[in-house]
Parts: C-alpha cells; sequence; structure tokens
C-alpha cells in the first residue's frame, strides 16, 4: 500500500508540548508519514511557510511574538491553502468558535485530545481541505464553462447580428437591383413608347418607298431595343428567382398559331421556307405556363432565321412516345450551324458561338440562356443537335401534363396557320369621352392620335391632382392614367377617385414592366394595366372591352 507523506509545521515554543505531538503522530496507523518541522514563534513560521510547501499547520495561540485569534488570522489570510488546527491551553469555547471562523480547521485544547483525536483531527482536516480544494477548482472550472458559454453566446450573437446586417444589406441591394431595373426599364420605355407608336402611325400613311424604308428600320431597330429591354428584365427576375411561373390549361393550337403569326413574316422576307409540322397525334390542350411556353418557342425559331440565309425553318411538334406526358418541338434549321465545341457555351448568359467584335449576327447571348432557364422552370429541357454549314435542331421538350391523353387533335400534315382576318388588326371605331392623364407630350400626343384613329374624343391632363378634379367634375367613358406624374402619382389619383366612388374604369400606363408593378396597380384599383411602348393592338383591345363599338354607316 502507499504510503501518503505529509509535511506538518508545528508552532509551538514549548519544547515538552513539541515532543508529545510528535509522539503522537508516531503512533498513527494510518498509510501515512508525517514529517514534522517546528517554529518557535510566529516570524520563524511565516518564513518556513514562505521557503516551502506545508500540507498543515498545529498552531498554538500563545507565542512569544503573537497573542490570540490574530495569529489564527494572519496565517490563515497569508496561506488560505494550507488547513491550520489550533493547539491551545485556552479553554475556551467561545474562543474556539472565533478561531473556527477566521480560518482555522479546528480546535483542540492540549490537555483534552488523545493522539487518536489528534491525528483524525489532522486526517479530517486534511480531508476536508482536499474536498474544499476540489469544491474551489470545480468551481473555477464551472466559471470559466460560463465565461467560455457567455463568450460563446456573445460570439453567436455578434455572428447574428452581422448576418442580420448582411441579410439587410443583401435584401437593400436586392431591392435597389429591383428599382435600378425598374427606373432602367421606366426609362428606355418612355422614349420608346413614342419611337414605336409614332413609326406604326407613320407606317398607316403614304409614304415614298424610300421613306417607308426609312420608317421600317426605325420601327425595327426599336422593336430590337425593346426586345434587349424584356431580355434583361426576364434574366433578372430569373438570377434572382423571382420569375413567375402560372400552369395553367391551354391550347396548343393557339399557341402554336401566334408563334406561326409572329415569325412567318420574318421568315418569308428572308425567303425562307417556314413550317409548323405536327407529327402524329397532338393534344388539344397542354397544361403549362403557355407565356413562357411561347416566349421560348419565338427565342428558338427566332435564332433560326437570324442564321438561316437559305433554305427553310420547321417546327415540328410530337409527342415523345405514346406513354410520355412530354411533349416535344424540334426548330430545325438550314443555317449556319454549329460547331461541337461552340455547343458547350451557347447556352451560357452572355455568350455567343461567335463573340467577336466582327461577327455577323447581332445579339446579346440571353435569348437562349434565358430558354434553357425556362424550359428547366417548366420542367423540361432543351436539346441540341448540330453541324457547321448543315444547319442545327433545337429540340425542346416539356411536360404536356396531360390527364386524358385520348383528347387529342386530328392528325395533320402541315399546319394551316392563323386565317388572315387573325393576322391583320384593323383600326375598327368606338365611342365615348377618354380621358388622359400623362405628363410626357410625346407620349400624349401618341395616345391622342391613335384614340382618334378610333374615333374617341380625348381630354388630356398633365397630373394626377388635374386628373382627379376632372374625373370627379366631368363624366368619362374611360380613364387612361400614368403611373409616374408630377404633383400626383396615378396611384394616388386612382385611391382618391375609388374613394369618391368614382366607378369609370381607369387604365394605368406605365413604363415599369415588372410583375410586381402590375399587381401594385390592381391592388391600388386600377381595372387593367398597359406597359409601354403602347402597342396600337394592346390599346385597341382594352378599348374594345370597355367601350361599345360605333354604329356601322348604312
Amino acid at each position: 500500500m502507499d504510503v501518503e507523506k505529509i509535511n506538518i509545521l508545528l508552532v509551538e515554543d514549548d519544547p515538552g508540548d513539541c515532543r508529545l505531538v510528535k509522539l503522537a503522530l508516531a503512533k498513527s496507523r494510518q498509510p501515512m508519514e508525517f514529517a514534522v518541522e517546528t517554529a518557535e514563534n510566529l516570524a520563524e513560521a511565516l518564513k518556513r511557510l514562505d521557503s516551502r510547501n506545508f500540507d498543515m499547520v498545529l498552531l498554538d495561540l500563545l507565542l512569544p511574538d503573537s497573542q490570540g485569534l490574530k495569529t489564527v488570522d494572519q496565517v490563515c489570510r497569508l496561506y488560505p491553502q494550507i488547513p491550520v488546527v489550533v493547539l491551545t491551553v485556552l479553554v475556551d469555547e467561545n474562543m474556539g468558535v472565533e478561531a473556527i471562523k477566521v480560518g482555522a480547521s479546528d480546535y483542540l485544547v492540549k490537555t483534552e485530545y488523545s493522539h487518536e483525536l489528534l491525528l483524525r483531527t489532522i486526517r479530517y482536516s486534511l480531508e476536508r481541505k482536499r474536498a474544499q480544494e476540489d469544491l474551489r477548482q470545480a468551481k473555477e472550472q464551472a466559471e470559466k464553462a460560463r465565461n467560455e458559454v457567455e463568450q460563446i453566446n456573445t460570439d453567436l450573437e455578434a455572428s447574428t447580428e452581422r448576418a442580420k446586417l448582411l441579410a439587410h444589406e443583401a435584401m437593400a441591394a436586392d431591392r435597389a437591383k429591383s428599382e435600378f431595373l425598374a427606373n432602367m426599364s421606366h426609362e428606355i420605355r418612355t422614349p420608346l413608347n413614342g419611337i414605336l407608336g409614332f413609326s406604326e402611325l407613320l407606317q398607316q400613311e403614304e409614304l415614298s418607298d424610300e421613306q417607308k424604308e426609312w420608317v421600317d428600320t426605325i420601327n425595327r431597330s426599336g422593336q430590337s431595343l425593346l426586345a434587349l429591354i424584356e431580355d434583361i428584365l426576364d434574366f433578372s427576375k430569373i438570377e434572382a428567382g423571382r420569375l413567375d411561373i402560372e400552369i395553367i390549361e391551354c391550347s396548343l393550337e393557339e399557341i402554336l398559331a401566334s408563334v406561326d403569326s409572329l415569325l412567318r413574316p420574318q421568315a418569308t422576307k428572308k425567303g425562307l421556307e417556314f413550317e409548323i409540322v405536327p407529327q402524329g397525334e397532338l393534344p388539344k390542350t397542354i397544361r403549362t405556363d403557355p407565356a413562357r411556353l411561347r416566349q421560348c418557342l419565338i427565342n428558338l425559331v427566332n435564332n433560326a432565321i437570324k442564321f438561316t440565309e437559305k433554305g427553310h425553318v420547321y417546327v415540328r411538334v410530337s409527342v415523345e412516345n405514346a406513354e410520355s406526358s412530354f411533349i416535344r418541338f424540334d426548330v430545325e434549321d438550314t443555317g449556319i450551324g454549329i460547331g461541337a465545341d461552340e455547343q458547350e457555351v451557347i447556352f451560357d448568359s452572355f455568350r455567343q458561338a461567335d463573340g467577336s467584335s466582327s461577327r455577323k449576327y447581332e445579339g446579346t447571348g440571353l435569348g437562349l440562356a434565358i430558354t434553357k432557364r425556362l424550359a428547366e422552370i417548366l420542367g423540361g429541357e432543351i436539346l441540341v443537335q448540330s453541324e457547321p454549314g448543315k444547319g442545327s435542331v433545337f429540340s425542346l421538350i416539356i411536360p404536356s401534363r396531360i390527364e386524358d391523353a385520348s383528347e387529342v387533335a386530328a392528325e395533320q400534315d402541315e399546319w394551316p396557320g392563323p386565317e388572315q382576318s387573325e393576322v391583320e388588326a384593323e383600326y375598327g371605331q368606338f365611342t365615348g369621352l377618354v380621358l388622359i392623364a400623362e405628363d410626357k407630350s410625346s407620349n400624349l400626343k401618341l395616345i391622342e392620335q391613335l384614340l382618334e384613329k378610333m374615333g374617341l374624343e380625348a381630354i388630356a391632363v398633365e397630373d394626377g391632382q388635374q386628373a382627379v378634379d376632372r374625373a370627379t367634375a366631368e363624366s368619362f367613358d374611360l380613364i387612361l392614367m400614368d403611373i409616374q406624374m408630377p404633383n400626383m402619382t396615378g396611384y394616388e389619383a386612382v385611391r382618391i377617385l375609388r374613394g369618391k366612388q368614382i366607378k369609370t374604369p381607369i387604365i394605368a400606363l406605365t413604363a415599369y414592366a415588372m410583375e410586381s408593378d402590375a399587381q401594385e396597380c390592381l391592388a391600388a384599383g386600377f381595372d387593367g394595366y398597359i406597359s409601354k411602348p403602347i402597342h396600337f393592338g394592346k390599346l385597341r383591345e382594352i378599348i374594345a372591352k370597355y367601350l361599345s363599338p360605333a354604329p356601322i354607316p348604312t
């Protein structure tokens, strides 16, 4: 058994008492070995305690240089880690209690203790001190752990605050980006409204061939710029995850007819053969987002026409296989084709097969990137097969979500395309008085000219306050109101008018083109929404919805 060595400092000025203590310690049957050093006064004791480590102090209260409790107090205060047992001839219970209070472990009267009691007192005092030391260390560790937890919590709170700040900054940056895009769209669309609108009006006039070519060039350039704006806005919304998709039941025939009516004139003008070719039985209706599907097809067909100088552009439409719920659109052309290496980058944003400054074909490189992302959002994909000099086939494959596969259209060899009356919109005549609230003179003149051609009377004001004043003082059949105007915005004006129980249909005219702008217009009280630049056909649809046609002369 291992023997524990205990170093004891005996502070006692009586040699006889020193011998008695040492004899008592020598009789110990505990696995302990006591090494005892003596000091005859307090000064010598303090020197010994400074010079070496002791496990215990046996302290007499009556020393030559120190008397009573101050002796105990001084030793316990200077060396709190060492247990102190008082050995004294003073039989005073109150003194013993006071000694314990100032730090002593025990209080023994010399005439009353036996060697067993002394040994037991020493052992208990040592164990108690060790327990106190363990408790002290445990408390220190607990305090350290608490401090570490508090520091972790502090760091976590700081990290949370930083995360909140970063999130706030990201949201602010996102809002700033959205506001920038909205403002950019507004600022570009406003002059475009005049360019496209007046060029369309000029196209209806008697012009020389040279003048007609100039006007057509102006209109095409404006349309190209408008398409670029739409691409940038769509790309931004896709990147931000804010592109709205509405899956509804829609007519496949109507979607293909709209693509045909829009792009056939371009193909015909280049001398290309253009056909939409159904292959096998096709469903009458599919469930998808018709606007986004139409956008994908227009992008693919428009690219095929742009990169094809001679030959054909075919759109082959088929169901993937007999048991598939996917429908496939293969846009085939006999154009310049794409090399294998270039096929890997054409779907990247702002990338083209020919990205050099001397390239023949213009474009930003966003069309295919947007189309690919739209196809994925619709649950489908785009594939490409191409060979330089021989043409390309871009395949758009999307789920048709057909619940009843038996509801299919009759098989046909070729797509008939729209009737001529559907392609060529006529002005038409209406009756009614229209209030126009528009602060831009070019836009105002354009709208007045378009309304005049439809046989309508119009009164114009320049801001929202004037619109409120006229609409509450006079009766109008329709109000066309710009959103961004001085003095009072269109939003403020429409809320006031609805508050005054004005039931006249009010249509928002704005150069803002984000989806949220349309929702905000409807929430504010507008009945409809026209995005600038204003096309005659869009305006005519609104007029036809709210105003009566003029009587046909007999």
